[in-house]
């Protein structure tokens, strides 16, 4: 745990913004287009709509198709820089990342006439608070927020939180109590992935199969109910080691 603190400490948001999310390319698109569709068709028997975005990273793209569904939406993430991005997007903050390329293939989605900027507004207005959040904890949030949420999205989190199989399946139960019985986990993430750079700072991951994600979920009290997978779709030179990207929606036992 504090070894993944100390590497996070001083990790460059805008870096990574740049070097990994400046254009939609065909593994985000995956991401968009399994959210889109889950959070079009609803999803079955939830007990209500607040959605928690755990490690939600300096990014928005995870609750771009969420907020059509959501009644509110809290992102939490470890690191301050990351939450201070996310802030400054709410806030329209003259340092705010640029999501409009990711804004654009969602409304897209969507249809209906609906506009990125409607798209933007509709995020902003459902996102009611950015906490700190550490996965590797028994309350990922604290005991001070003893909220459990209906839906929790994870992205490209837990595998790179986690130093190996055993801490990975501890961060997934100890976000699992964020859950309410019969909520709905939605994560997505890489596939035999062993570490990713920014810039030259090198960070960590579990590298993953299906099974062993399977096997996890089980043992948690998680019930697999969708999994989709790809081969790796971007070029070699990406400063990640993945094999392929994954998208699985697991519901918690009543």
């Amino acid at each position: 745990m504090t070894e993944t603190r100390q590497l996070y400490a001083s990790f460059d948001s805008a870096r990574y913004h740049r070097e990994y999310y400046s254009e939609v390319d065909p593994e985000v698109q995956f991401f968009l287009q399994q959210l889109h569709q889950t959070f079009a068709e609803g999803l079955t028997d939830c007990p209500g709509r607040e959605v928690l975005d755990i490690g939600c990273g300096p990014t928005i793209t995870a609750v771009l198709s969420a907020s059509r569904w959501a009644d509110t939406i809290t992102m939490a993430d470890l690191v301050p820089a990351n939450r201070e991005a996310v802030m400054e997007w709410l806030k329209k903050g003259e340092d705010q990342l640029d999501w409009s390329p990711h804004l654009k293939y969602v409304a897209a989605l969507e249809g209906g006439g609906l506009t990125p900027s409607q798209l933007a507004d509709r995020v902003r207005h459902k996102v009611n608070r950015v906490l700190p959040a550490d996965v590797l904890q028994e309350e990922p949030l604290g005991a001070a927020v003893p909220n459990r949420f209906d839906v929790m999205l994870s992205s490209l989190c837990l595998e790179f939180a986690a130093t190996d199989l055993t801490q990975y399946q501890q961060a997934l139960r100890n976000v699992t109590t964020l859950l309410k019985p019969g909520g709905y986990l939605i994560m997505q993430g890489a596939l035999g992935n062993s570490f990713y750079l920014v810039e030259e700072a090198r960070f960590p991951s579990v590298s993953l199969t299906h099974s062993m994600i399977s096997e996890s979920l089980r043992s948690t009290g998680l019930c697999e109910e969708q999994w989709h997978q790809i081969p790796r779709q971007c070029p070699l030179d990406k400063m990640a080691d993945h094999t392929g990207c994954f998208f699985v929606v697991a519901r918690k036992k009543e």
